[in-house]
Order: C-alpha cells, then structure tokens, then sequence
C-alpha cells in the first residue's frame, strides 16, 4: 500500500518544523503557522511565472487557491487529477525542491534576520530535506 503526500503551504510548514525538531536542528520555527504560510505564499508567487506555471507546484497552488476562493470540491478534485496524471510524483517532488531552492537561496534568505518568517521558513526547509530516510531522491541532500 502506498500513500500519497500532498500537502499545503501550512502543512509543509508544521512538517519541516517537526521534522528539524526530530532531527535534532534548532531550525523549527516558533513563528503562528499564518506567518510562515504567508512566506510560502510569497514564495509561490515570485516562483510561479513563465514556465514555471506549468510545474507541479504552481499548479497544485493555483488549485488550492480556487478551491480557497469557492470552486466546487467535485471541480477541485477533477483538476487534482489531472493535474497528477500529467506530472509524476517524482517530477513534482524535484519541482518542490528547485522551487524551495531557489526561493531559499536567494540573497535575500541568506541575509534573512535569525527568527524571522523567511530565514524560519527557509530553515525548515533546509532540515526537511536534509532528513534521511525519505522515500522521494529530490528530498535527499546532493
């Protein structure tokens, strides 16, 4: 039996702070989960132009802010399909990398104050992908 992960911005935020935590990383935010989505948010939008509109990630997002703004659950789990139908879950987990990658690698989220949203966010993200034992290659550190 396989289990699929899919989560939102909020929910990825909660799994990389318990992951740090569990991981002995002092990286877990202790920020209102609001605040860091607020950050994925920001980060979704500076990511998800061009090309990048049709990678897993901006799709799944532009889904979930539909679905936010009153689209139909029949809808929302149609074009979650098909959404799943074209992408992989192994592209769509590289995709989530590249995007979090380049949004934490920015100079701006290296220069980021200790403790505050991005460099929180951007810690969490770090910790949970350099966890070992994750079942997806684009998780694991290079």
């Amino acid at each position: 039996m396989s289990y699929k992960f899919t989560a939102t911005p909020r929910a990825m935020m909660r799994l990389c702070a318990a992951l740090a935590l569990a991981a002995g990383v002092n990286a877990a935010p202790a920020l209102e989960p609001s605040v860091l989505k607020d950050v994925a948010e920001q980060m979704h939008e500076a990511w998800c132009t061009g090309d990048n509109v049709q990678k897993g990630p901006c799709m799944k997002h532009a889904l979930v802010k539909a679905a936010e703004d009153g689209l139909d659950n029949e809808k929302v789990n149609s074009l979650h399909t098909a959404i799943d139908e074209k992408i992989t879950e192994a592209l769509a987990d590289a995709q989530l990398v590249e995007m979090h990658k380049w949004f934490c690698g920015r100079k701006e989220a290296s220069e980021a104050a200790s403790g505050s949203a991005l460099r929180s966010f951007c810690d969490g993200s770090l910790s949970f992908r350099n966890v070992g034992g994750w079942r997806y290659e684009a998780w694991r550190p290079a």
